[in-house]
């Protein structure tokens, strides 16, 4: 039987027993897939979200402007460093111990690191799930969800994500599309309507991060419409 148990702190609540891995696998292109059913192929939440002409618009003026190989090295360090601070926060709710030597790991790990952890030891009470898969027939996508927990005593989606400069929310519209998609996944998979959100930034230049607390409603009509016009 499962029980409830406590891990870094957190309570863990019995994992759902309809969780279960996807496979996945990348296009020539770049695009991630999903086999949310056998030969069945969803593009990834974040793929979709990336597709969308404006942002891809915007994206394409700043690779001309800042250099297309300049900002190819720029992106995947980004990317190789979110990665990374998501697995150490992974490990760490999971109950594991995580040691950052600072003669071994980069301050644009630590840093990003040690102030969502902060904001998790201060107002995280509750894990659900933590890096999972989740998928909507609906929307015809799938992705994995950092978080799923009580935050402030609230049932949330609760997403990690790093930064070398402050983000304005405009800059960040993506990230609230893309925890609104989870929470549609969520209701569809268990029938659970998770209301609020909370995005993480952690951040190598700032003193502590971005923390950003809504609810999905302003953004449900606009995922909707994102995804079936993919």
């Amino acid at each position: 039987m499962s029980t409830i148990q406590e891990t870094s702190g957190f309570v863990r609540l019995p994992a759902p027993e309809w969780i279960t891995e996807l496979n996945s696998k990348s296009t020539p292109t770049g695009k991630r897939l999903y086999e949310v059913s056998p030969g069945v192929w969803y593009p990834s939440v974040t793929t979709v979200i990336g597709a969308d002409p404006e942002k891809e618009a915007a994206l394409n003026v700043w690779r001309q402007s800042y250099g297309v190989t300049r900002a190819k090295a720029r992106t995947d360090t980004a990317a190789a460093r979110g990665t990374t601070v998501h697995d150490y926060l992974d490990s760490m709710l999971n109950g594991n111990a995580v040691s950052l030597d600072p003669d071994v790991v980069d301050v644009t790990v630590r840093a990003p690191y040690n102030q969502i952890k902060r904001e998790l030891n201060a107002h995280l009470s509750e894990i659900v799930v933590n890096e999972v898969p989740l998928y909507s027939h609906e929307l015809k996508t799938a992705g994995r969800v950092d978080l799923i927990g009580s935050w402030k005593g609230k049932r949330s989606i609760i997403d990690f994500k790093t930064a070398d400069k402050k983000k304005t929310e405009a800059q960040i519209d993506g990230y609230f599309l893309q925890v609104t998609t989870y929470a549609l996944c969520w209701y569809e998979m268990c029938g659970e309507l998770i209301e609020d959100f909370v995005i993480l930034i952690g951040n190598e230049k700032l003193f502590k991060p971005q923390v950003f607390e809504r609810t999905i409603y302003p953004y449900v009509g606009r995922v909707q419409r994102l995804f079936q016009d993919y």
